[in-house]
């Protein structure tokens, strides 16, 4: 078992290289058919719960903001050792095909090379909610939506879809089944509030860092609050710098 410190040096690292869902999800296999990307903002509020009672144990907000050519931003604050919260974003650009992660705790940037799939999904987002298997799902916040499923021996994944404004991810549910056949919810993310309109320029705008692998964001970070250098942080930060150097070349 990795301490916490460790743990949450894997979280910053995971930050860094590695789709976020959105993009994960959009990289199955679409239909020929695909709608536009829609401009806008979502809010959403997302829930943790624990496995065990179901009591809450973290609520905060997530921000998706989407231009009209299908490029993506997702703020998030990440708390670090020293308690403080850091800004951090994933910048997806669907012009320059390019993934530009900001880590702020350590001020660096990571780019990389988007996939042809993931800028399929990115400029034609719609062709997700053309995929064989959905259903419907219901209406939330308005809008209609299919709802789809991934299930493993492990987690269950359940997303709703808004098919009216390019596909966009209304709600998501995680959980784990049991045993008994019954499943105990652990993560909820639902969108609390949609904008429509190109989102503000200055989200999509990464500050002059030096261009960093994620094994030198770890480093960084690892130096900076006094972490030892454990045998699972160097497997992470060895598969980071494989998946870096992978999608520099453009590789999936």
């Amino acid at each position: 078992m990795m301490n916490i410190a460790v743990r949450r040096t894997a979280v910053i690292a995971a930050f860094l290289v590695g789709a976020t869902y959105a993009t994960w999800k959009g990289s199955r296999l679409l239909v020929a058919q695909s709608l536009a990307p829609q401009a806008l903002s979502v809010t959403y509020v997302q829930t943790e719960t624990r496995e065990q009672d179901g009591a809450v144990v973290a609520k905060s907000e997530r921000r998706l903001a989407v231009r009209s050519d299908g490029s993506k931003v997702e703020p998030r604050s990440v708390a670090a050792e020293d308690g403080r919260f850091y800004e951090q974003k994933i910048i997806l650009d669907a012009k320059a095909g390019k993934r530009v992660v900001v880590e702020s705790v350590t001020q660096s940037v990571v780019t990389t090379t988007l996939s042809d799939r993931e800028l399929v999904a990115l400029r034609s987002p719609g062709g997700r909610c053309l995929e064989q298997g959905l259903t419907p799902g219901g209406a939330i916040l308005g809008y209609q939506t299919l709802q789809s499923e991934i299930r493993s021996p492990g987690l269950h994944v359940t997303s709703w879809w808004a098919q009216d404004i390019g596909c966009v991810l209304l709600r998501e549910t995680i959980s784990r089944p049991q045993p008994d056949g019954t499943s105990r919810l652990l993560f909820t993310r639902e969108a609390a509030k949609i904008t429509f309109g190109e989102p503000d320029a200055i989200l999509f705008e990464a500050p002059n860092w030096p261009e960093s692998t994620p094994s030198q964001v770890f480093e960084r970070y690892r130096l900076r609050f006094n972490l030892p250098e454990t045998d699972d942080l160097m497997k992470v930060k060895a598969s980071k710098d494989q998946a870096y150097w992978a999608q520099q070349q453009g590789r999936p």
